[in-house]
Parts: C-alpha cells; sequence; structure tokens
C-alpha cells in the first residue's frame, strides 16, 4: 500500500468521522487514553484542589448534545503539594494582570456571554510538550471502544474542544506519539449512558496548561500577544507565539 493511498484511507476517515461527529450523540468527559482532563481555573478551582485535591471536568470547547454520556467527571490528583498550589495562585494572578479575551454560550438563553476570572486550563503528564503537539486534542487512538463501554455502539461522538476536521487528522495522527494522562480508574463498572462521577485518580507528576484565549485560537496561532501560561511544582513558565514558533517570555521559579 503507497504512502499517498494511505493518506487518502485515512483523510476519508477523518472526514467521515467529522461529519459523524456533528450528525451522533453522546457527551464524552475523560476517557482511558486522553493526553489529558479539561477544567477551568477560577477562585473557587484553586480553593478545591487545596481542600480535597479534586477536581471537576469542565470542557469548553463543545455544544453538549441532548443524549447519553460516557467517561468519567471527576480526578484526584495524587501528591498535588502546596508548593504547585501557591504556583496555581501566583498564574492565576499573573492572568487577571493580563490581557484576554473568553467568551462562552449560555445554554438557557443561548446568549454569548464574557467569562471573567475564568480561563481553560488542562492538566497533562508533565512529559507532554506543548511546543510541539497542540493543545486541547485527545490524541486517543481507544476512544470509540471506550465509548462502547457506556452503549454507544452506533458511530459514537468524539466531543472535539476544537471543532476542525483538520484538529481530527492531527489527533489521530499524533496519538501514538503523545502519551496518555496515565489514570487508575474506579471501580464502578460503565452504565448505558451515564457518567461515572466516583473520580479517577492521578498519580504521576502532572502540569497545569492555562490560556487566556478560547482554545480554538491555539490549533492555529496567529493572533498578537497569544500565550499560554504552564504551571508545575517547580516553576511558572509563560510561552507567547512569536515569528511561528513558541518562546519562553516570562519565568518565575
Amino acid at each position: 500500500m503507497t504512502y499517498l493511498y494511505r493518506l487518502l484511507c485515512v483523510g476519508v476517515f477523518v472526514v467521515t468521522l467529522f461529519l459523524n461527529n456533528r450528525a451522533s450523540a453522546n457527551n464524552n468527559f475523560f476517557l482511558p487514553g486522553d493526553a489529558y482532563f479539561p477544567t477551568v481555573l477560577t477562585e473557587e478551582t484553586i480553593r478545591q484542589l487545596s481542600i480535597s485535591q479534586m477536581i471537576k471536568y469542565q470542557p469548553m470547547g463543545y455544544d453538549f448534545a441532548f443524549c447519553g454520556y460516557a467517561g468519567y467527571s471527576k480526578c484526584h490528583i495524587a501528591g498535588l503539594d502546596e508548593i504547585l498550589i501557591e504556583n496555581l495562585r501566583q498564574a492565576y494572578k499573573l492572568l487577571n494582570e493580563g490581557e484576554r479575551q473568553l467568551y462562552t454560550r449560555d445554554p438557557d438563553s443561548q446568549e454569548i456571554i464574557s467569562l471573567d476570572n475564568l480561563f481553560p486550563m488542562l492538566i497533562y503528564p508533565d512529559d507532554f510538550d506543548a511546543t510541539k503537539f497542540k493543545l486541547a486534542l485527545r490524541y486517543n487512538e481507544t476512544w470509540m471502544a471506550e465509548t462502547e463501554k457506556f452503549g454507544h455502539k452506533n458511530g459514537g461522538r468524539l466531543c472535539c474542544l476544537i471543532d476542525d476536521k483538520d484538529a481530527v487528522m492531527e489527533s489521530w495522527r499524533d496519538a501514538a506519539r503523545v502519551p496518555p494522562l496515565e489514570a487508575t480508574l474506579p471501580k464502578t463498572d460503565p452504565e448505558l449512558g451515564k457518567l461515572i462521577n466516583e473520580p479517577i485518580r492521578i498519580t504521576g507528576p502532572v502540569q497545569f496548561i492555562i490560556v487566556h484565549r478560547s482554545l480554538e485560537n491555539y490549533f492555529r496561532p496567529s493572533m498578537k500577544n497569544l500565550s499560554f501560561i504552564i504551571v508545575n511544582t517547580k516553576e511558572i513558565i509563560k510561552y507567547t507565539y512569536k515569528e511561528e514558533k513558541w518562546i519562553v517570555t516570562q519565568k518565575i521559579k
């Protein structure tokens, strides 16, 4: 099989998946094999992490369908220490001092509303390279098999935070190159169309990647002063997109 033929086959698959993703129905939360766990950074998030080391799945990027669910809605981050909590506090302060423009749609009125003091945050393994791989892609080769465990056997819905067929293609292409967020699952068995609310347990070292713009802007970066912040136990690093690459523009230890 030639490379061109294989590429064509993958392209047809991705376009079909992208169209199916819009038409079929299930809402995916965290699935084993996902590269990250999405949530938001707020004062309340920091408070909850400091008290319980627990955080909720809060995706910002796709619309929920009126249908069943698949996946896990909470995670517990084992070994989350006060140093990392304090670094999150500093990062939150830094983000609130900077320029931002975040919006969402009210689920009841469907009006576009501004989000103040709230920032999308993605929890990744500490070896994920955000300057090499795109943010907010699942990079999960087994997502369909995982959704089937929750009873979704008629095509399934990928639930991308970035609604773009090229993002689906890139997620599929690089899935074997991006390690998943390793997590121990609760013993609760999946039920048809229902979320599992018992938390997964993340035991390995993690990094928090926080953005100040909508995630779609990071797939094809071009906006002036577009940046993201990485927070770990060692430091806070700000990356800014300049001259078609991500460069370090601030570091706090």
